[in-house]
C-alpha cells in the first residue's frame, strides 16, 4: 500500500510540474541535418543553462527521445550535456565556431545541424514539454 501511495504522490507531482513548466514562457528552435535528422530545442525565454532536446530521424537509439540537457558555455563554444544515456555525462550537441553538431553515438559520425526557420515558425514548445513530463511520470521521475 505504501508503494502505491508513493507512486500516486510522484505522479501527481509530475503532473503539477508539467503544468508549471508548460505555463512558463519558452522559446523553440528547430535544426535539421543530413539524411533526415531533426532536432527540436525548447528553452525558457531568456536562455538559461537547461533545455529540452527532441531528436528524430537519426536511425539511432536517440530517435523519438526527449533529453534534458545542461548547457555549458566557454567562450564562443557550447557543450550540451545529458545524463539520460546510461547515467554518465554525454555531449549530445556541440557548438564550435558557430557550427552546431549532434553526436548520435553508436560509432556514427557527428551530424551537422542547420537552423530551419520555417520549421521553427511552425513548432510549438508545449507538446515537447508535456511529452517529456509524461515520460518522466511514467518512469517514476527517472
Amino acid at each position: 500500500m505504501r508503494g502505491e501511495t508513493f507512486r500516486a504522490v510522484v505522479l501527481a507531482w509530475c503532473a503539477a510540474s508539467a503544468i508549471a513548466v508548460a505555463g512558463e514562457a519558452q522559446s523553440v528552435k528547430v535544426y535539421k541535418g543530413g539524411e533526415g535528422a531533426k532536432v527540436t530545442v525548447v528553452r525558457k525565454s531568456g536562455g538559461g543553462a537547461e533545455a529540452l532536446v527532441k531528436v528524430e530521424g537519426t536511425d539511432t537509439r536517440l530517435d523519438g527521445r526527449i533529453f534534458k540537457v545542461e548547457i555549458s558555455r566557454w567562450g564562443e563554444n557550447e557543450d550540451w550535456f545529458t545524463y539520460e544515456l546510461g547515467g554518465t555525462r554525454y555531449a549530445l550537441i556541440t557548438l564550435r565556431r558557430g557550427e552546431r553538431d549532434l553526436y548520435p553515438g553508436e560509432g556514427r559520425d557527428s551530424i551537422h545541424l542547420a537552423y530551419d526557420e520555417k520549421a521553427t515558425a511552425d513548432a510549438k514548445p508545449d507538446p515537447i514539454v508535456e511529452e517529456y513530463q509524461a515520460k518522466r511520470g511514467k518512469d517514476g521521475g527517472k
